[in-house]
C-alpha cells in the first residue's frame, strides 16, 4: 500500500512550461484541450527526467515509432518500459484542496486506458508512474492580471 511518503514533489521551474509548450506548439492542428494535455505531459515528463538524472538513477530514452507515435518517446528503466500517466489539475477548487491536502492524491484512482494497456508491445514488467501537475489555466484576460499580481510565471498559447 502506498502512503504519502510515495508522493515525490518534484520542482516545476519556467523552462518545463516553456519546454511543455514548444512541445504543445508542433501539435496545433488538434484542440486546445489536447494542446493543454500535451504541454502538461511534455513539462511532466521533463520534470520526471530531470528527477532521475538528480538522484543518479540511469534510463535511456528511445524515440517512438515515426509513422504510429511520432510524438511519443518511450523511458526505459532498468530494461523496463516506463510509461507516465500525467493528469493536469487545474481547476481552483481541486488546486486548494491539493495546496490543503496533498494527501488526497492517493484517493484517486489509477486508471489505465484498457486499449493502452493490451497494445502490442506492452509487457506485464512494464512500469506505470502517475505524475499529477497542478496549474492554474487563465481562460480570461481578469485571471492573467490575477496570476502576474501572484508573481506566477505566464505562458500564453492561443490556437489560430
Amino acid at each position: 500500500m502506498i502512503s504519502t511518503n510515495d508522493l515525490i514533489p518534484l520542482p516545476y521551474t519556467p523552462d518545463l512550461s516553456e519546454g511543455g509548450n514548444a512541445y504543445a506548439c508542433q501539435w496545433l492542428a488538434g484542440t486546445f484541450e489536447r494542446m493543454r494535455r500535451c504541454a502538461a505531459g511534455a513539462a511532466v515528463d521533463l520534470a520526471f527526467r530531470r528527477f532521475l538524472s538528480a538522484q543518479g538513477v540511469p534510463f535511456e530514452v528511445r524515440e517512438g515509432a515515426p509513422f504510429s507515435q511520432p510524438e511519443h518517446t518511450s523511458l526505459v528503466l532498468g530494461g523496463h518500459h516506463c510509461e507516465l500517466i500525467s493528469y493536469l489539475i487545474s481547476r481552483p477548487n481541486q488546486l486548494a484542496q491539493l495546496r490543503q491536502d496533498p494527501a488526497s492524491l492517493l484517493e484517486t484512482p489509477a486508471l489505465i486506458p484498457l486499449d493502452q494497456f493490451a497494445a502490442e508491445g506492452h509487457q506485464p514488467d512494464d512500469l506505470y508512474v502517475f505524475a499529477f501537475l497542478a496549474g492554474g489555466v487563465a481562460a480570461a484576460h481578469e485571471d492573467i492580471k490575477c496570476a502576474i499580481a501572484a508573481g506566477e510565471s505566464i505562458h500564453l498559447m492561443h490556437v489560430l
